[in-house]
């Protein structure tokens, strides 16, 4: 999927948040050619790489978040929630 979604992001110049999905992709390589370069302690490179992947990719989600609030429509006062099903 992450694959996919790249090629996507590096083809279609039309893709919204095309930069962060790169980034995300070019992260996750990176954890994965760690794990293959120190397959002896591969769980303590994996844990690093992956908690730093995490804090980046949270990052990303709280910029995007920001980005996107003045977007947002504002509910009506009686509709505190989810609509009902």
């Amino acid at each position: 999927m992450c694959v996919v979604e790249t090629l996507h992001a590096i083809v279609a110049a039309d893709v919204s948040s095309r930069g962060w999905t790169i980034a995300s992709a070019l992260l996750s390589v990176l954890a994965g050619i760690a794990l293959l370069a120190y397959p002896g302690i591969g769980l303590v490179t994996l844990t690093f790489i992956l908690g730093i992947w995490l804090v980046v990719y949270g990052v990303i989600a709280a910029i995007r978040a920001i980005q996107m609030r003045p977007h947002a429509v504002a509910a009506p006062a009686g509709q505190a929630g989810p609509a009902p099903a």
